[in-house]
């Protein structure tokens, strides 16, 4: 309950902190000018800036956090850890005080399975090496700034040295250099935002400043680092600028530095939470919850109920569902095709026949052996099968023995070029035996006894779909 009080406390001190140092700034401008500044801001260095928070947002912290969680002994996907850093960026925003965190270290747990007390120790260290490299270049550039180059040279050597000859560790050396191309990215993108408004900097002086605005706009106080991000811009540069200009500057800056990760979080924050709350290999809650997911399969089913009414004629049909899962396909072909005699579907996790849909005839089993009759089905349907099947050969061979005469084979895979890149970049797992073009699909079917009827694409983009007709040689 203590807690519970305290979260409140501090959510209800936050919000009226940024709300009261913006009624304050406002209350010190000439409206008129702001307005006026805004309408000329240069809107091609304002995407600039943008461009470089969202390669920061969505590369280089997500690749820097993931080698503290290496440092601490976890090996976690960039798939997994970019879900983390950019799906948990709006739940971070709305809670005060850094607080959102809480909800990335029960996500480690979750999809990671790491320790609460590693977790709170990758999030310290993300903060602490954060803050230590920002000082270093604030000393760097002060040194620079004062002309004391001998010095400044003199660190930096000493820098590279110790770098060199005393961390070993590689994954220590990348953390590093992912955290200081994030910085450095970072404190440019002001350097943009600055360009923007037309104000010109002594680029030692700005990379001296800038520095303490990014660490000043990341203490945790109010919201997302709003309001304090524009008045620490207004008390570091108030000797040169107007507060009118420094005001626009730090709005400028709010919006990019913190709405741009927040919108591009919104795209994956529905994720987050689902993996948070849900096991992450609850295939079935995930598909009913995510709108992408359900999107894909929505998309996948109505494309293959399509190709099911124009090969039918409306004869009577009797069709075969290869990798039913709990039966979710059978059921929407069953309510929407008013001529099938009977569908049946085959699937070997039990766990998905358990939770199949009505009393669907489900039966555990593979494609490599399935359990019915010679000539049974007018069509088989494979969606988004083909890529897990063991052996194909036999496989196919199975598929073709239980089709009719004449009988139709429908199979929908994935774009193998996306598919290839969703995996190197971590967002799925690597589990297709195979990979196919629509191409190499025809031509697979053609060199096992089949005739190609229809090939084509859609999802946009996610999916191939290929129909082909029994030849009976």
């Amino acid at each position: 309950m203590k807690n519970v009080i305290t979260k409140i406390i501090k959510f209800a001190f936050s919000w009226p902190l940024t709300i009261i140092i913006f009624i304050y700034l406002i209350k010190k401008i000439d409206f008129a000018e702001f307005v006026g500044i805004i309408s000329k801001m240069n809107w091609v260095y304002v995407a600039l800036s943008g461009i470089l928070v969202s390669f920061a947002t969505l590369y280089l912290g997500v690749q820097k956090y993931r080698y503290i969680l290496k440092i601490l002994g976890y090996n976690i996907s960039f798939r997994d850890v970019f879900i983390l850093r950019v799906g948990g960026f709006p739940v971070k925003f709305i809670f005060p005080f850094k607080s959102g965190e809480i909800w990335r270290m029960f996500y480690l747990k979750k999809v990671g399975n790491v320790e609460y007390k590693k977790a709170i120790y990758s999030i310290v260290i993300n903060w602490v090496v954060r803050l230590c490299q920002l000082l270093a270049f604030g000393i760097f550039f002060f040194l620079i700034y004062k002309r004391f180059f001998f010095l400044s040279f003199l660190l930096l050597l000493i820098f590279i040295i110790f770098l060199k000859f005393f961390i070993k560790n590689k994954d220590y050396v990348l953390c590093f250099f992912y955290s200081l191309f994030l910085e450095l990215t970072l404190v440019l993108s002001y350097y943009f935002i600055f360009m923007a408004g037309g104000v010109k900097l002594d680029m030692s002086s700005f990379y001296l400043t800038i520095p303490l605005v990014l660490i000043i706009e990341a203490l945790p106080l109010g919201v997302g680092g709003l309001g304090l991000r524009e008045i620490s811009i207004i008390s570091l540069f108030k000797n040169i600028y107007g507060i009118e200009m420094l005001f626009s500057i730090g709005l400028v800056g709010s919006f990019i530095n913190a709405f741009v990760p927040l919108i591009l979080g919104l795209f994956f924050v529905n994720r987050f939470l689902l993996e948070t709350m849900f096991s992450s290999y609850d295939y079935l809650k995930k598909r009913e919850k995510n709108p992408i997911t359900k999107y894909r399969i929505n998309k996948r089913m109505g494309e293959i109920l399509k190709t099911l009414k124009n090969i039918s004629q409306n004869r009577k049909l009797k069709i075969l569902d290869i990798g039913a899962n709990d039966g979710k396909m059978m059921a929407f072909l069953k309510s929407k095709l008013d001529n099938i005699v009977d569908i049946a579907g085959i699937e070997p996790d039990e766990r998905y026949i358990n939770a199949k849909i009505d009393d669907l005839n489900i039966v555990k089993a593979g494609c490599e052996k399935i359990p019915f009759k010679d000539s049974e089905f007018d069509a088989v349907v494979l969606a988004s099968v083909i890529e897990h099947i063991g052996d194909i050969e036999n496989g196919m061979i199975e598929i073709k023995r239980v089709l009719k005469k004449e009988g139709y084979i429908i199979i929908s895979f994935v774009n193998p070029f996306l598919d290839r890149i969703a995996t190197l970049m971590g967002f799925k797992p690597d589990d297709h035996l195979r990979r196919f073009t629509k191409k190499e699909m025809t031509l697979f079917l053609r060199e096992r006894g089949f005739n190609i009827i229809e090939t084509k694409s859609f999802g946009p983009l996610f999916y191939n779909l290929v129909v082909a007709e029994k030849r009976n040689d």
